[in-house]
């Protein structure tokens, strides 16, 4: 039997002996039923901003390091439907910043048109693209397309909520603290499109043995890459864990694995090896698949706010634990002034990256980390990195500091910041840029226009050979709702 005709188990290396605890959430008491749709929505550093601010102000002991994330709807809710028309372009050389704007081509128009009902959430969109970033060369896409239904689940004893849905479609995640380099799914490539599942508690498990667990979410999805690579369209697999047992800790299981493709096998024999950890076989594996552990602590007040993060990642699996790490280490935070009103703070980040497997151990082990000996495309959806935006063997340190001016709508709100980034590469040919990026984001004659001037300066050396790459990029993108 082929596994993408069945999907009946989601759970990795970390969560395959957490699973259980999924199953006493869902069955250790009797829960009432409702329905609720949340919008999702996609990762965006006002969104984290925003999130951020609201864990540290409302010392929320919850979990906020996934995303998409998912909330449980209040009261009724009417059926919404929106639609808008967005154009990016961008000229000069250099792809658009990871982080402050997600886009793959010089000139791409968008247009999406969004349902909401009580119960079922739905996004058609569609992209015209030309002139592509990488070898991409897909004129018409469907990126960020789903179909989603939400169900809430009340313990009518404890009062604990449980927030679930279901969906099938492409959506962009991010899994981790971290806020450029998210080691193990960002979205720096292309949304993998397939089925997902995403729950989240507002309270802790009411059992003695779980309960100070504290409130927790679990994210899965199964997906298909695309043809173009070693192996034809091949499986992408991850799952989450996130618990919050302290006001504001939280830690974080993820895991991934790419099997499948071509002519390998993609039954559920091979998937159940790569949830046991049997892929460590020579050529004998059924996938490739990488696991991590993250974990962050905030503290602070509604006008000054810290968290400070840690994730480790590894390519290899030892013990049931990663090895080969590689991590990622930072510190964010923000400020509000007493003139600031709402919403409205300064925020800052620093934040450091080594993607260079056994890096943390001081041995490092150069073509490792996102590359494997059978799916020698690597870590990769349409030839940019679903883990790292830069990809491995490299350091990455970032300093950055931005202001975020909400006065509620977003075409009435500003997002202005700076934001630099020292890339090294360890391997052959090696790397060295900074990477210095200033952008401004606000409404203007009922749309959102944002505009960011990115310079870069990049030297590369192979043996004796070094070259050297100085310019400047200006990336503009305008969305009008209709």
């Amino acid at each position: 039997m082929r596994f993408p005709q069945v999907l009946t188990n989601f759970f990795g290396l970390y969560t395959c002996h957490l699973s259980l605890i999924s199953l006493v959430i869902l069955g250790s008491s009797i829960l009432s039923l409702t329905v609720g749709a949340q919008a999702i929505e996609p990762y965006s550093l006002e969104l984290r901003s925003q999130s951020l601010r609201q864990k540290i102000g409302h010392h929320e002991q919850a979990t906020h390091n996934t995303w998409p994330q998912i909330k449980r709807t209040q009261g009724t809710q009417a059926n919404t439907w929106q639609s808008n028309v967005k154009y990016t372009t961008a000229t000069g050389q250099l792809a658009p910043h990871p982080v402050i704007q997600q886009q793959y081509s010089k000139h791409e128009l968008s247009i999406t048109s969004h349902l909401q009902t009580k119960a079922i959430d739905i996004q058609l969109s569609a992209q015209y693209r030309n002139n592509h970033f990488t070898q991409d060369d897909q004129a018409l896409t469907f990126d960020h397309s789903y179909a989603a239904y939400s169900i809430d689940y009340t313990n009518p004893t404890s009062g604990t909520a449980i927030a679930t849905r279901f969906g099938i479609g492409s959506i962009d995640r991010w899994w981790g603290p971290t806020w450029e380099s998210a080691l193990i799914l960002s979205n720096n490539a292309r949304p993998i499109p397939g089925l997902f599942f995403d729950a989240q508690s507002s309270g802790a498990i009411r059992t003695p043995i779980l309960n100070w667990l504290g409130p927790w979410s679990f994210n899965t999805f199964i997906g298909r890459l695309e043809s173009d690579r070693d192996f034809s369209n091949p499986l992408f697999f991850g799952a989450r864990l996130a618990l919050a047992p302290l006001r504001g800790l939280e830690i974080g299981l993820s895991r991934t694995a790419l099997f499948g493709g071509g002519d390998r096998s993609a039954s559920l024999k091979t998937f159940g090896k790569l949830l046991l950890g049997q892929d460590n076989q020579a050529d004998a594996q059924p996938g490739n698949q990488l696991g991590a552990v993250d974990i962050s602590y905030a503290f602070g007040s509604k006008r000054l706010g810290t968290e400070v993060y840690l994730e480790i990642a590894g390519e290899d699996e030892a013990g049931g634990f990663p090895a080969k790490k590689f991590g990622t280490l930072g510190m964010a935070g923000f400020y509000t002034p007493a003139q600031l009103a709402g919403g409205s703070a300064i925020h800052w980040l620093f934040e450091f990256a080594n993607t260079t497997a056994g890096g943390l151990e001081g041995n490092d082990l150069p073509n490792i980390t996102y590359e494997h000996h059978i799916y020698t495309s690597g870590y990769n959806h349409y030839d940019r990195s679903i883990g790292a935006p830069y990809g491995g063997d490299i350091q990455n340190f970032t300093l950055a500091t931005w202001l975020v001016d909400n006065q509620g709508s977003s075409l009435e709100s500003s997002t202005t910041g700076i934001w630099l980034s020292d890339i090294k590469g360890q391997t052959n040919p090696q790397i060295d840029f900074q990477r210095l990026a200033v952008w401004r984001k606000q409404g203007c004659l009922q749309a959102e226009c944002q505009l960011v001037v990115d310079y870069l300066d990049q030297k590369s050396s192979a043996g004796t050979n070094m070259q050297i790459n100085q310019g400047f990029g200006v990336h503009l993108s305008l969305s009008v709702p209709f």
